[in-house]
Order: structure tokens, then C-alpha cells, then sequence
């Protein structure tokens, strides 16, 4: 699944591993010799603005999902961080696939219990799902697209233990799909057993489910904003446990004691407690990590990076780039009469100077992207070159269009001037400079673009809304293969992230061939005509994927990064007992 990357982090680049062919490095901690893991302390992370929730269903932020699903959340099958290989999580084994692709069938783990004791069956994975594709629930539209294939999901024989989903069609990424459903405590969340009283047929009719009661009072219950943040209903089956959310201040987990798997195959976590320090301002989070208010920042700033740190001054901290799957892009809201000739975003985009972006304001440490797949995966056509900045062609392009100077400069066409916003996330100095770069090169040609700042849960409210002109913002991609049904599928322009109205019926029906296409070669062919589609029309300005500079305290020990988000594992981390710093009488700075 993608997750829009708040425009003030803009994260970062390349999955590193054998798997992918690029190079992946352990950490150095200087002061101390490597021994066993051992529990105790607490590790402080930065983050830069707070998730909208944790709750699983309705999430929708990059910071809220990655969080969740490392710390509190598990899944029937989990994925190898190394190898990005399935592996068994929830369920004892991977799945049992019918002949025709149509039925997954999953034996889970009898051992599997929630922070609180109760154990997980099936049907905390049926309620879960049930809870996504309740059209009700509004907030859990954007994950539902994922789950339209899902006809059903049902104990076999009434065995709590063993799971079967029942799909409506064959669906390439079926597994990862299935596998990813999330144990959702329904004797939390649903506690008057309300998703028992509809039925999958139900769902399918959006009629009946739009009109039963019981669904209707589920999504209000379920919909409470107040639940949101309450560590009674934030409860998972993983190696922490959710304690509180101090608003712009900090939100704080504690390692689960009773973590069911601490001798299985998922291993136990090593540190006592994760707190995520909410600091907004990049230098102020430099200053808290070279101080001790903060172990972990885990994007510093490239215009901040390279100068950052003193190998005498700061030897107490380590660092060093890693790979981040990620594209950033403008977005063209295809509804706004600017930007309906495909010939007018192709002079936009010849305006946008990445190369100069990426010398200047990220400091080489970014590449040029041509599409929304991870440059490193095979699906990615890298016979498509990116667009180079040429202010002459685009006056070309836009003089062919039939745009004119008007008196002020500006130009004009059927007496409308050629002027819009561009809508970012307020907070970042960055996100500003690298948007003055093509603003300017835009009021150089005759076209006047400002600068549209929006704190960042209004500025999602708006992108889904589609109250935009244009936006600068970007997505978490995927190191695995992705489905490009939720960002590119015109029927996804509604409760889907289509925010920009794309439509393009020949991608259409590419898009959802490939969903029924199991030969991935033929997927692969799929997905590389779907990109060069979608580059020939310029719905976005594909501009670049970044990679991320991390730091750390190096009292922290098996500091490693990985292929998939958010390509490290807090949970692997540890303190040796010589150099812990925090203890239970102590608490963290303010």
C-alpha cells in the first residue's frame, strides 16, 4: 500500500539489500563490544508531526502505519526483513491456495494473545475486515480498494483456529492481501458483537449495508475520534503496548511483558520503552539529539546533514545514510481547466529543474524518478528518461496551447489567467525552497504559481477532498511489488488516492488485468506499459526519490537498516546495562 510522506520529512530512497542489489551496511557502535542483548531503557525517537491515529483500520498517515504495524500490530504473515520473503506471523504457515486463486486458507497460532490476555482467533482477522469494508466507516475508505476482492472470510468448520478468505476473483497479490489482514481485537472494538449482524452479502450491497442498523451503529462506535488515542482500544498482539499521547509533545509505548512469541520466531524486544518526541522544527531536533533529549532522529535533513555532526564534539553519535523506498512529486488536479491539456503539464513539468533540486537543496542524495514505482524493483522501465528542465520548450508548448502574454506578463488564454497555488505542508524550510525553484521558472515563462501552506491533517483533509490546485507531496512505495489500482484506477478518485482525478482507460484496464494476472512476466509487461502511460500523460510531475541520513545515539546497539518501511526495527535494538540511561525512577527530558 502507499502512504502519503508529509512534504516537511520528504522521505527518502532506495531499499538496501542483497535481494534488490544494493548494499546494506550494519551500524558501528564504537564505545562498546557487541555481546548478547540485553532489556532496559528507553530509546527517544523524533518525529516530526504526529500520526492521525493508530488505529489500524483508519490510519492513513506513513508515520501512524509504519508505528503501528512495528510496534503493536501483527498480521497472519509477516515479511523477512532481509530477504522480503513471507514468513509465518499470526498463522502457524503460509497459506493453503486452492487451484483456481479464488480461496487462501489460514491455521493460525493457538499461542497468539492480545497485551491484554485475550487470546486471537479468527475472528478478530473477520472483524477486522469487516470494519474496512464497511462504507460507513469513512475514514477506512482508502484501505478498502485493497479488500474489494475479498467476497469472504470465515472460520472453517467453526474452528476459531482456522481461517479460509473466499476471494470474488483471482488477484495477483492475493497473498500479500490475505496475509496482511491484522488481528483487531473485536472484544475491544466490537464488544456488542455488531459486525456479526451483517453479512459479507450485505457488504456487497450497498443498499442493504447502507441501511442496517447494525452497521450503522457500528461505524459510530467504531468512528469515535475519542477512541482514537485511548490506550484501551489501541491494543495489539505485538511487542509493545501503547501508554499515551501528549498532543504535540510526545506519545510513549512500553515493551509488553507477555509478549507471546518472545521465544518464537519473532523473538522478544529489548528496550523497556519507545517514546516519539514530536519536535517540527529540524534544527531544534538536531540540537535535542546532540544533547541527549533525543537517541534516534531518523531523517536529518540533507541541507543540515553533511555538516552536521563532529567527530570530537558529537563522538556519542553515529550515522549514517540508508534506503528508504519513496517517490516526491507535484500533483495536477486534472479538474482545474489549467491542467486538462496533457501538452500544458508537459511544459510544467519541463519546468520543474530537478537536477537543480537535487544538487542544491538535497545534496545529491536523491535520483531523478519517472514513475511511481520503486526504481530498484524489476517492474520499474528505466528505458523512460526523465524530463529535462527546458524553459524554451515549454514557451513552445504553452504558445501551441494557446496561451499569450497578457498586459501584466502573465499569461492568459479565453481571458483566464495562467495563476494557481501550490498546496504543501506547513513547517518546512525546505519543502518552501525547493518549491521557489520551479515557481520561479514558472514566472519567468508568464505563469504565476504561490506557495499554499496547510498543517498536515488539514492538508490531507484537502488533498482527499480534492480542494487543490496543484500539491507537492509524495508516497512510501513499496520494496515489494505494488498494486496501482488504489493511486491510478479512476474509480479510486473517490475514497480511494486518485486525489487528482486521473483517468485514462487503457491504464484502466491494464491495471486491472494485472490484478488477475498470475504469470509475472506478463505482470511485469503489465506494469511497464501502465508506467510509460502514465509518464505520457504527466498527471504528476514525477520529480525524484530521496535517501535518508539517520543518527542515533551509539549507546544503542544492532542498529540496522532494511528494505521495507520504515527500513529499521526498533524492536531489535538494545542498551547494553553499562551505558543504559534511563531507569524506572527516571523519566524523559520534557
Amino acid at each position: 500500500m502507499k502512504k502519503y510522506i508529509a512534504t516537511f520529512c520528504i522521505i527518502a530512497a532506495c531499499a538496501c539489500t542483497a535481494f534488490l542489489g544494493i548494499n546494506c551496511k550494519k551500524s558501528s557502535n564504537s564505545n562498546f563490544v557487541e555481546g548478547k542483548p540485553e532489556t532496559g531503557d528507553w530509546i527517544i525517537v523524533r518525529l516530526p508531526a504526529e500520526p492521525d491515529t493508530f488505529n489500524p483500520a483508519t490510519n492513513q498517515s506513513t508515520d501512524g502505519d509504519e508505528i503501528g504495524s512495528m510496534l503493536l500490530y501483527e498480521s497472519l504473515i509477516g515479511l523477512d526483513n532481509n530477504t522480503l520473503m513471507d514468513i509465518p506471523s499470526i498463522a502457524d504457515t503460509l497459506p493453503v491456495i486452492s487451484d483456481d486463486h479464488l480461496q487462501y486458507t489460514y491455521h493460525l497460532n493457538k499461542n497468539a494473545h492480545f497485551s491484554d490476555g485475550v487470546p486471537v482467533t479468527g475472528n478478530d482477522f473477520i472483524c477486522y475486515v469487516k470494519t474496512i469494508k464497511n462504507p460507513l466507516i469513512i475514514n477506512a475508505a482508502p484501505k478498502r480498494s485493497y479488500f474489494s476482492n475479498i467476497q469472504k472470510l470465515e472460520l472453517v468448520n467453526g474452528d476459531p483456529y482456522t481461517l479460509r478468505f473466499t476471494l470474488s476473483e483471482p488477484y495477483s497479490l492475493a497473498s500479500q492481501t490475505c496475509g496482511g489482514v491484522l488481528a483487531l481485537p473485536k472484544h475491544v472494538w466490537d464488544p456488542k458483537n455488531l459486525t456479526d449482524q451483517y453479512s459479507w452479502d450485505d457488504l456487497a450491497n450497498t443498499d442493504k449495508i447502507m441501511n442496517n442498523p447494525a452497521a450503522k451503529e457500528y461505524a459510530d462506535w467504531y468512528s469515535d475520534p475519542a477512541k482514537s488515542r485511548d490506550p484501551k482500544f489501541l491494543i495489539g498482539s505485538g511487542k509493545y503496548i501503547f501508554d499515551s499521547w501528549e498532543t504535540a509533545q510526545k506519545i510513549t509505548f512500553h515493551r509488553n511483558p507477555n509478549y507471546w512469541n518472545a521465544n518464537g520466531k519473532n523473538g522478544q524486544a529489548y528496550v523497556d520503552k519507545i517514546i516519539y518526541k514530536i519536535i517540527s522544527d529540524e534544527n531544534a531536533a538536531l540540537t535535542a539529539l546532540k544533547g541527549g533529549e533525543i537517541d534516534f532522529m531518523p531523517n536529518v535533513p540533507k541541507y543540515l546533514y553533511f555538516n552536521a555532526f563532529d567527530s570530537v564534539k558529537n563522538k556519542d553519535i553515529a550515522h549514517q545514510p540508508y534506503d528508504y523506498p519513496n517517490m516526491s512529486y507535484i500533483g495536477w488536479n486534472l479538474h482545474n481547466p489549467l491542467f486538462q491539456d496533457v501538452n500544458v503539464r508537459l511544459a510544467l513539468s519541463k519546468l520543474v529543474n530537478t537536477d537543480e533540486i537535487i544538487r542544491t537543496m538535497l545534496k545529491g542524495m536523491a535520483r531523478p524518478i519517472t514513475g511511481g514505482i520503486y526504481f530498484h524493483r524489476p517492474e520499474y522501465d528505466t528505458t523512460i528518461k526523465p524530463i529535462t528542465f527546458d524553459p524554451d520548450g515549454a514557451a513552445k508548448l504553452l504558445a501551441d496551447a494557446g496561451w499569450k502574454a497578457g498586459p501584466d506578463g502573465i499569461l492568459m488564454k479565453n481571458g483566464q489567467k495562467f495563476q494557481f497555488s501550490i498546496l504543501t505542508v506547513s513547517g518546512s524550510e525546505i519543502s518552501d525552497k525547493i518549491m521557489l525553484i520551479p515557481i520561479e521558472a514558472m514566472r519567468k515563462a508568464g505563469i504565476s504559481a504561490e506557495i499554499q501552506h496547510l498543517e498536515w491533517s488539514v492538508f490531507l483533509q484537502n488533498v482527499r477532498a480534492h480542494k487543490f490546485d496543484a500539491v507537492f507531496s509524495g508516497w512510501g512505495t513499496s520494496a515489494t511489488e505494488g498494486d496501482e489500482y488504489q493511486t491510478w484506477h479512476s474509480s479510486q478518485t473517490v475514497g480511494g488516492s486518485n486525489a487528482i482525478f486521473y483517468n485514462n482507460p487503457e491504464v484502466d484496464r491494464l491495471i486491472v488485468a494485472d490484478r488477475g494476472e498470475f504469470d509475472f512476466a506478463k505482470r511485469l509487461e503489465n506494469h511497464k506499459k501502465i508506467q510509460q502511460l502514465i509518464f505520457n500523460d504527466q498527471p504528476y510531475t514525477f520529480m525524484y526519490s530521496v535517501k535518508l541520513a539517520g543518527a542515533w545515539n551509539n549507546r544503542i546497539h544492532n542498529v540496522n537498516f532494511y528494505p521495507q518501511r520504515p527500513c529499521y526495527d526498533l524492536t531489535e535494538w538494545y542498551v547494553p546495562k553499562a551505558a543504559q540511561k534511563y531507569g524506572k525512577n527516571e523519566t524523559a527530558s520534557k
